[in-house]
């Protein structure tokens, strides 16, 4: 049997190597985007979303959890949907300026919920609370 250790290359030089090519890598990567990069692309997108022209769409970002308060605040400032309202008035992010705002504004889009038993305690044990 031959030895056939002649054909590999050397350890060290291999591992030598091995650490050039990474440090080479190293020097010449690239920086990533920090989390405050995504974390402003998310929130433009769920912006974005909140005005579709789809109610079903602003309907899923109002009742959300993970949707931004000042979203919640905007969307029920302007928001005509009746269905849609409904999920931003329950959704407990929703800040309580904005229900406080939209209850006492002139229009007449917060009157829809005068009958609504589930809706008027909800909002009232997220004033009170």
């Amino acid at each position: 049997m031959s030895d056939n250790n002649e054909d590999r290359p050397n350890t060290d030089e291999a591992m030598g190597s091995l650490k050039a090519a990474l440090r080479t890598t190293k020097k010449t990567s690239k920086g990533s985007k920090t989390p405050q990069i995504y974390n402003a692309e998310r929130i433009q997108c769920i912006k974005d979303l909140s005005q579709d022209p789809s109610a079903v769409v602003r309907m899923a970002v109002a009742g959300n959890e993970n949707t931004p308060t000042k979203i919640l605040g905007d969307l029920l400032s302007w928001e005509t949907d009746v269905d849609v309202l409904r999920e931003i008035l329950m959704n407990a992010k929703t800040p309580k300026k904005a229900i406080v705002a939209f209850v006492e504004s002139d229009d007449d889009r917060a009157d829809q919920f005068d009958g609504e038993e589930d809706v008027i305690k909800f909002i009232r044990s997220q004033i009170i609370a």
